[in-house]
């Protein structure tokens, strides 16, 4: 039986927090451009590396101007 492989940590980043991140100025994350994700390109990866299931996650938090605002979105996801 061959073993499966699950990505936990699969990185999602939508064009909406680019967006969010270009208007604070943030264009590299961990020292790294920010890639635009799509689907073929996450699938290709996967193929790649034998990976056969991927758990999504953002890898930073959309940017706020205003603390309150940005706590009530990290406590509601």
């Amino acid at each position: 039986m061959t073993p499966r492989r699950i990505d936990v940590h699969h990185h999602y980043v939508t064009p909406e927090l680019i967006d969010a991140l270009a208007r604070v100025g943030m264009d590299h994350i961990g020292g790294a451009p920010i890639p635009a994700w799509s689907l073929g390109r996450s699938l290709a990866m996967m193929d790649r590396h034998e990976i056969d299931a991927a758990l999504l996650s953002v890898p930073v938090n959309r940017p706020s101007r205003h603390a309150s605002a940005a706590r009530r979105r990290v406590r509601h996801r």
